[in-house]
């Protein structure tokens, strides 16, 4: 099975409760042999969602900080990963098994900051080298320590190596138990930005 986060304790608390939430699925599976089958979505986006994804960058005072480069985006739609769980669900050979969800054809992150500027905002970006990121990081978690906590740890080198080191990301192991995606991420895309741009305030 895939292996978990080996230091939660180092990322933010969403993902400490998402690793002991499967943590405690699999204990309970052990002791009373439920029939459990885990997906792990990427990015799940669609209409209605997030604009955009920190894995992709931040928003710091206006300035968009695009971090993420030509890491691939592990996107998901919202239709896809519903398949996944209903194909997930149905078939004999996923009970015990965890299976990652993301798209076919995954956009790097700059694809994608490029397509929501495009079609969405003209965000005003800068592109941050991952070295950089990894002294901002440090940097932050340097005063976090020296101020005994009253500037939070947001960002440390763990959850910038999580976020924006590079990561990859497949479907392979899903597809192997029948499932096929339903939207095309070219076209969730559209869809998304389609939605974003609905909603944009009129200037």
């Amino acid at each position: 099975r895939t292996p978990l986060e080996p230091h939660p304790e180092r990322r933010d608390v969403y993902a400490q409760a998402k690793l002991r939430q499967e943590r405690l699925f699999w204990e309970y599976r052990e002791r009373h042999g439920l029939p459990l089958v885990v997906l792990r979505p990427g990015v799940v986006y669609g209409p209605g969602g997030q604009a955009m994804s920190a894995r992709v960058g931040l928003d710091l005072f206006g300035l968009f900080l695009h971090l993420g480069r030509d890491n691939p985006l592990p996107l998901n739609y919202v239709e896809n990963c519903a398949e996944a769980i209903v194909v997930a669900g149905r078939h004999p050979d996923a009970v015990g098994q965890a299976y990652n969800t993301v798209d076919d054809d995954l956009p790097t992150c700059a694809q994608y900051l490029r397509a929501y500027r495009r079609n969405v905002a003209p965000l005003r970006a800068v592109r941050v080298p991952y070295p950089a990121a990894l002294a901002l990081s440090a940097a932050v978690q340097r005063y976090h320590r020296w101020s005994r906590g009253q500037l939070p740890a947001a960002l440390t080198p763990y959850k910038a190596a999580a976020l924006w080191g590079g990561n990859r990301f497949s479907n392979a192991k899903l597809k192997g138990i029948g499932y096929r995606e339903l939207v095309p991420t070219h076209e969730g895309m559209r869809r998304t930005f389609e939605a974003l741009g609905r909603s944009r305030p009129s200037t």
